[in-house]
């Protein structure tokens, strides 16, 4: 049997700014590794249908360049931080230090610059979450993959509890300033976390 939550205005408030600080946080990191100013959306916060996952990034069958990792601990749930391909080579030139469009596909050393990249900004923004929360928030070794949405949507959904028919889902945009580099940034908490992240809001904040 599956479940539907409901939160109200004012934890989705509080949901938004624990967003805010994770992203904000993992933004600076990656604007000093690649030294361009990176723009974020506000990032937008709500409940998506486990089925309907693979449209928050461009729909089942868009191929997209993408890091994903689960963490643990005190909470537990599920990274990802997705480009589309040619945005995610012009990036890896911009960490690697050279001219872009220098890097035509990928290998082992685009790879690996892709891969540090990608780690620096989902540790920091873990880092940030695991401050704000005073909770203990362990990254586990970090998967890249280069293939269709609905496929990398499967391999993070199949670690996450299906407990109930919707995950929360935390959503950024990252822009790259003097650059067309659209990336987006997702964490999914599974449900168990999502009420621990809500009763520190709720004693924290007195929500109600």
């Amino acid at each position: 049997m599956t479940t539907t939550r409901t939160l109200t205005p004012a934890e989705f408030d509080a949901l938004r700014e624990v967003g805010n600080i994770g992203v904000g946080n993992a933004t600076t990191a990656l604007s000093k590794i690649l030294g361009k100013k990176i723009a974020i959306n506000i990032p937008e916060t709500k409940f998506v249908k486990i089925e309907k996952f693979s449209n928050e990034l461009g729909g089942a069958e868009n191929i997209v360049m993408s890091l994903y990792l689960s963490f643990s601990g005190d909470l537990s749930g599920q990274c990802l931080f997705a480009f589309e391909e040619k945005d995610a080579l012009e990036i890896v030139d911009l960490m690697m230090g050279q001219n872009v469009g220098t890097s035509k596909k990928f290998g082992s050393m685009e790879e690996s610059a892709f891969m540090e990249m990608s780690n620096i900004f989902t540790g920091a923004y873990l880092s940030a979450l695991a401050n704000m929360l005073s909770m203990r928030i362990m990254p586990s070794v970090p998967n890249i993959a280069n293939d269709m949405v609905q496929s990398v949507a499967d391999l993070m959904l199949i670690k996450i509890s299906r407990a109930a028919d919707e995950l929360l889902c935390v959503k950024a945009k990252i822009l790259v300033d003097g650059h067309n580099i659209n990336g987006k940034f997702i964490i999914l908490f599974d449900d168990a976390s999502l009420d621990k992240v809500l009763k520190y809001l709720r004693t924290e904040y007195g929500l109600e």
